[in-house]
């Protein structure tokens, strides 16, 4: 018989055998067996990654106390997926939507846990009495003495270590600081400054997301206040206070996912929540995820310096919360680089080939200190704002995380660059003594791409695309006798058979793939004819391109049916279409005066692409 212990969970399951766990923390399983005694017996831990289906499987002798243990920090460190940029170009800071996944900071594992000894000389695994662990792993370490899900008597947090809502160590501080609006003093809310860029052209302010535990109770117990969220209320303010703007965004629930929120006004632009107006005019907005029941999370707010006399810098670092967090330096940054060299010294002059005629000598030009290719790093020195008690504590994690990327608005373009932190210490300063600080930072850029706000083009260029042509025509209707025939190439073929003026006939146009022309669409129509009309003409004729009424496409004149061998060009934007659910062309042949009858075949060919 197997008994089995967890420990190190953040969160509790559904049952006993779920739940949450940070990759960083210990979670150890425990295991005893009666079957210990047995010869070469080891205790077996299968751990499965539920995206890949990868298994990992160890084996461990007893201990002193006869039980097995295995710590799942390490393997849980390695699977779980950090990414800033997601399927292959997607930045997860820029999104403009809301992003429910399971695969972003975050993953999810099955532990088995059963045992095996020898038998006949050759071990075998008994998995008859397995314990199976169905766990959620959220990237870094959590908050102590905190559960971001929330509890009876705390609120569900934000994946971000702003969850400080005082300004330092005197309450005075928080309206001094940031000039806050007296209606934006009394709730509690976790600030944080923002700086307005000075980039002409560029939407106000840098990108900001919030991340939110956001399983359906698959491994979490559905108890927790996060899954009582039903949205998130986002409140924009002026500099007076006054409500400009306010929008809700719904929040999602998946087994094992987070919930990625935008934040900054640029996600927010980007996503149609708010104008590009109501961006310029936000001083102030504050985030909180609603229920029923009013205000379920934590308040987060967000509040915009307006210092342009420098170039911002933004950072955004992988917390361990499991969330990014970010920071604008507002103050003067400077690029240097360095430069490692390494040199070889080689001799002068041609030794080989030297003769009487031609005798060894050295010239100028000559060089015998040659240089190779240098090894060069790329390094900023930035300075931010004087920092408050929060921001201090807020940006711890910027010197521990695995993960920091830049925005240097200047000089990469608005390019995410990946960046190292170069100082090992930091000194969380306290306000209690009234004096003001603020913080450097030396960071490496970590790639070495000079040129990074760039767009690739194929080569060689590729050849144009080759003329696509509709060659499946339908009669929907016509005026006697015109008629359709058999295609003609790739042409619908019109029979005209003394036909009188005026006559007209409706064309269905499809191509191989069952498609029909697109309306506002541009296309290839050409006419040719093998008969000419009377030249006595009371109106030309036309071909329209989708309904010749309502349909807005292009109309193109028929005067130049009295050219045998001359092909009339109708080339335009397609119409839209009423009668059918298929596109269609409508051909009216000209008017003329008296009773003249004409014959022969009209060829409409339709094409899209490069057609001649």
């Amino acid at each position: 018989m197997i008994l089995t212990n967890i420990t190190g969970l953040s969160a509790q399951g559904s049952t006993q055998f779920t739940g949450l766990a940070y990759s960083n923390n210990d979670v150890a399983v425990t295991m005893s067996s009666d079957n210990v005694a047995e010869d070469g017996f080891k205790y077996v831990f299968n751990v499965s990654d539920y995206t890949t289906g990868n298994e990992y499987k160890f084996y461990v002798s007893p201990n002193a106390a006869l039980n097995g243990v295995f710590n799942l920090k390490t393997i849980f460190n390695q699977l779980v997926p950090t990414p800033m940029v997601y399927n292959t170009t997607d930045v997860l800071v820029h999104i403009s939507a809301p992003l429910n996944s399971s695969r972003l900071n975050v993953n999810r594992f099955r532990v088995q846990c059963f045992e095996g000894w020898n038998i006949a000389g050759v071990f075998t695994e008994d998995e008859t009495d397995t314990v199976q662990y169905d766990l959620m792993v959220v990237y870094g370490s959590g908050k102590q003495n905190f559960i971001v899900m929330g509890t009876n008597d705390t609120k569900p947090l934000a994946l971000s270590q702003a969850y400080d809502n005082t300004l330092g160590f005197n309450d005075g501080l928080v309206s001094q600081a940031i000039n806050l609006p007296s209606n934006l003093q009394n709730p509690l809310v976790n600030w944080q400054k923002i700086s307005r860029s000075n980039v002409a052209g560029q939407e106000d302010s840098a990108y900001r997301i919030l991340s939110f535990i956001a399983d359906d109770g698959t491994f979490i117990n559905e108890n927790y206040p996060t899954l009582s969220i039903t949205n998130f209320e986002i409140d924009l303010y002026d500099e007076s206070g006054t409500t400009i703007a306010s929008f809700d965004i719904p929040f999602t629930l998946n087994a094992g996912a987070l919930f990625h929120l935008p934040t900054g006004l640029k996600n927010l632009v980007n996503g149609g929540y708010i104008d590009q107006t109501t961006a310029n005019n936000t001083v102030f907005w504050v985030i909180a995820g609603v229920g029923e029941d009013g205000d379920l999370t934590a308040r987060y707010g967000y509040y915009i310096e307006s210092d342009c006399k420098y170039n911002p810098v933004h950072l955004y670092w992988l917390n361990q919360m499991g969330g990014w967090d970010s920071y604008s330096f507002i103050k003067k940054n400077e690029r240097s680089i360095e430069v490692e060299k390494k040199r070889y010294k080689q001799y002068s002059g041609d030794y080989n080939n030297a003769t009487t005629d031609n005798p060894f000598s050295t010239e100028a030009f000559s060089r015998s200190l040659t240089e190779r290719e240098p090894i060069v790093k790329t390094f900023l020195n930035l300075n931010s704002n004087w920092l408050t008690e929060s921001e201090f504590k807020y940006m711890r994690d910027l010197f521990r995380s695995k993960s920091v990327w830049m925005v240097d608005d200047n000089v990469d373009g608005y390019s995410v660059v990946p960046v190292v932190v170069e100082d090992n210490n930091y000194l969380m300063r306290r306000e209690r003594n009234s004096r003001k600080y603020n913080q450097t930072l030396r960071l490496q850029i970590a790639n070495d791409n000079e040129t990074l706000n760039i767009e690739n083009t194929p080569f060689p260029i590729p050849a144009p695309v080759a003329c696509n042509y509709y060659t499946t025509f339908g009669l929907i209707t016509s005026s006697s006798p015109l008629s359709l025939g058999t295609n003609f190439g790739n042409a619908a073929n019109i029979v005209v058979t003394n036909s009188s003026s005026g006559r007209y006939i409706l064309i269905s146009v499809l191509n191989a793939l069952s498609e029909t022309p697109t309306p506002g669409e541009t296309y290839y129509v050409r006419v040719d004819y093998t008969f000419n009309c009377p030249s006595n003409f009371v109106s030309a004729g036309r071909i329209a391109l989708g309904d010749q009424l309502t349909g807005g496409g292009s109309t193109t004149s028929l005067a130049g049916l009295q050219n045998n061998g001359t092909s009339i060009i109708a080339t335009g934007v397609w119409g839209t279409h009423t009668t059918t659910g298929t596109n269609y062309f409508r051909l009216t042949l000209p008017t003329w005066s008296g009773g003249a009858t004409v014959s022969g075949n009209i060829y409409v060919t339709v094409g899209f692409g490069n057609c001649p």
